[in-house]
């Protein structure tokens, strides 16, 4: 009894930590409104305050633009501006220049330009000022005429934002965090790390972020979740409430580009939405229909963001909460996976750890996608392969090769191109085999799993190629035209496909497309860290690290396996999404990467060089750097662009 009351008091005397990190958020929202707390007034701008350029006054107040370079220059007194606002007609969406005349000091003036794009669905804009100046202005792009511009105000009203509260409190506690494990020299599990992190960013990153398309391609990937019981029931045609149409096809309400830019903004689409989508209503009445999903081996991959969708839905929350609430589902995945992932290692946990948080990989767990699904079994995989194949000491574990077996199958069912990684298998020593017998099984085994999941995609393309058609977002593209393009002309294919590689492979392994690219976000560059990160993880082993690790030719037939599947990828792309005959291929993004470059940098970690550095101290710089990289790519992206 005693000792479980020592126990329960040894974490309960932390308490403190979250107490502070949340004292730590509300204060820096109380500061950042101090400025407007000054002023705690919504201005209307006077018809004398404002200079019409290309825009005519109407009686009723209103200025309408004849086109050319039409511009409103609103001056008023210097003061502190948090947010400008301003409402509109106009038949398309709105885009338009905000110029602003701000004072860094008295003697220091600078002007800014915030490019204001707003969604189709608003008919009002308020744009983050945060500034102090005299004079903004309203710049219409050229050659657009009929935008009638009315209500110009300036918002310095009270603005307390949760997301920003939760930001900094994360931050705070992350940061206290580090220095307790410091002081105290606390041992702590890099997965519980792991897990911490990801699912306190996360769970913050998607209830801020837009309830509609911010990551690529995702109104395909929201409706074959929305559908998957529907798909998998086999339904020809699915019937659907007519609102989802814009958030499953590509629309101009849906369009990723026409962001959020303040609280307010965000609001107003949540408002949209959720009177627009009544997915409670069962009658039928307006209702559309689309026979276009069928099943597939991907439709699997969605089973977790269709589960807790259909739980918002049983809960009767409003459609916005129920769309946050099927990204969840990536995030659960994701967390969960990887968290094995990293726990069943005994080298490298550290190297996982970091790859894992890179922001390009978070984001797949974000959103509507299955590359998340894709990541977290090739990293779980991974982790059991590495691991059965460098312990050459002890006979092969059936449990362990099942394993990595089906999380390397379960990540091939959306793209069966990561399927190669598999055959790294079936040159395990010879040693860890009881008999050569069981030997040759286990490698036909492996080799047989490997075919099956390759014909998935490579035997109806050759077979026959007419019965695949292109990805019509590529253009003029044909499966078979290209096919024969490649067979008529090897020597060209070949020098165009190793030039995509060698042009493309840094940024796309260390640099911002492959790691901190955030799907239609802001690409906010985080290379140098990233790259100094990685090295920090893949050049030494610390004392607790396994000692044993891949022979020089084992790595170098890593490194073959890798190359052969960017090879895929590229091909992949180029026959159905390159118009037959170009000179480039089209398609191809990091994040494709995502899985080889764990492979390689995993394979190539050094067992020789010993990092002395204590364990506690190389938790901190492990999980110190990946915030470092990660939470400034959240706070830009979507923290401070909206909130």
């Amino acid at each position: 009894m005693k000792e479980s009351v020592k126990k329960y008091f040894k974490y309960v005397k932390f308490v403190w930590l979250p107490v502070l990190a949340l004292m730590a958020g509300v204060l820096g929202e109380i500061i950042y409104n101090l400025p407007i707390e000054k002023q705690n007034d919504f201005q209307y701008m006077a018809a004398d305050q404002i200079e019409p350029q290309d825009f005519s006054l109407q009686e009723d107040g209103r200025y309408v633009s004849s086109g050319q370079k039409a511009s409103l220059t609103i001056r008023f007194e210097k003061q502190y501006v948090d947010k400008f606002y301003y409402e509109y007609s106009y038949g398309d969406a709105l885009e338009c220049d905000i110029d602003i005349k701000e004072y860094i000091s008295d003697d220091n003036i600078v002007n800014r330009t915030i490019h204001d794009s707003n969604n189709y669905i608003l008919c009002s804009s308020t744009v983050n000022i945060r500034a102090v100046t005299d004079q903004i202005t309203i710049r219409l792009p050229e050659d657009v005429p009929d935008v009638t511009i009315y209500n110009i105000a300036l918002n310095n009203t009270r603005n307390y934002s949760f997301y920003r509260i939760g930001f900094v409190t994360l931050a705070a506690f992350f940061l206290l965090s580090l220095l307790l494990v410091l002081y105290k020299k606390i041992a702590v599990k890099l997965e519980v790390v792991f897990l911490v992190i990801i699912m306190s960013v996360g769970m913050l990153a998607i209830m801020a972020m837009p309830s509609h398309k911010v990551g690529f391609d995702e109104e395909i990937h929201f409706g074959r979740a929305y559908f998957f019981a529907d798909t998998l029931a086999g339904k020809d045609e699915i019937a659907f409430p007519a609102g989802i149409k814009d958030l499953i096809y590509p629309s101009i309400r849906n369009w990723p580009y026409h962001l959020p830019q303040s609280e307010q903004e965000q609001k107003a689409e949540n408002e949209y939405w959720n009177e627009t989508i009544n997915y409670m209503d069962k009658s039928g009445e307006g209702w559309e229909t689309d026979g276009s999903y069928s099943l597939n081996l991907y439709t699997f991959s969605y089973i977790f963001q269709w589960l807790m969708l259909k739980l918002g839905m049983l809960l009767h929350l409003p459609f916005t909460i129920v769309y946050k609430m099927g990204r969840m589902g990536n995030l659960f995945l994701y967390s969960t996976v990887i968290y094995f992932a990293i726990r069943h290692l005994k080298t490298g946990k550290a190297l996982m750890l970091a790859a894992a948080l890179m922001p390009t990989a978070l984001m797949s767990s974000l959103t509507y996608t299955y590359d998340a699904w894709v990541n977290a079994f090739s990293m779980l995989g991974i982790s059991y392969l590495l691991m059965e194949w460098m312990d050459r000491d002890r006979k092969i574990s059936y449990k362990n090769v099942a394993i990595f077996t089906v999380a390397f199958v379960l990540a091939s069912l959306p793209k069966p191109v990561y399927i190669p990684m598999i055959i790294l298998a079936c040159f395990f020593p010879k040693e860890k085999f009881r008999t050569k017998k069981e030997s040759s099984i286990f490698r036909g085994a492996v080799f047989l799993v490997m075919l099956l999941m390759l014909s998935t995609f490579m035997l109806p393309a050759i077979s026959n190629p007419q019965s695949m058609g292109g990805d019509a977002r590529g253009g003029d593209t044909s499966v078979a035209g290209q096919l024969s393009n490649i067979f008529s002309h090897p020597l060209f294919y070949t020098k165009l496909l190793l030039k995509s590689i060698s042009d493309t492979f840094f940024g796309f392994v260390f640099g911002s497309e492959g790691m901190s690219r955030m799907g239609h976000f802001m690409v906010i560059d985080r290379t140098v860290p990233a790259v100094i990160l990685f090295m920090y993880t893949i050049m030494g082993a610390t004392k607790r690290d396994y000692r044993k690790g891949l022979k020089v030719w084992e790595k170098g037939l890593a490194v073959f396996v890798s190359f052969g599947i960017m090879c895929l990828i590229w091909t992949a792309l180029y026959l159905s999404y390159t118009p037959v005959g170009a000179g480039q291929i089209n398609g191809v993004q990091g994040r494709y990467y995502f899985p080889v470059t764990i492979l390689l940098f995993m394979a190539f970690r050094s067992k020789n060089l010993i990092n002395d550095i204590p364990d506690h101290i190389h938790t901190v710089i492990v999980s110190g750097g990946s915030l470092f990289i990660l939470l400034p790519v959240i706070y830009n992206t979507i923290i401070v662009q909206t909130f």
